[in-house]
């Protein structure tokens, strides 16, 4: 169960990274594309940081459960077969 829960978090920590990164690079393909730099730009890269920081947190919880769940089913499986 300590595995899995790991495994979570780790699935949890990969997948912000992605988005974090992904969302940079649409950004910056876009202002150069489209158009120059301004100051107020730096709020909106902060928010894809934070972005990032609110799927870390809400995945990790939301997977414990499942990992639970698993591990509780497996036990029951090798009880059965006891």
């Amino acid at each position: 169960m300590d595995k899995l829960s790991r495994d979570i978090g780790k699935v949890g920590l990969i997948a912000s990274l992605v988005v974090v990164v992904v969302l940079f690079i649409r950004y910056i393909i876009f202002r150069s594309v489209f158009g120059g730099w301004a100051k107020s730009d730096i709020g909106l890269c902060f928010g894809f940081l934070v972005q990032g920081i609110t799927l870390i947190v809400v995945a990790i919880p939301e997977g414990l459960p499942l990992a639970v769940v698993i591990a509780l089913s497996f036990s029951v499986m090798k009880m059965q077969k006891d």
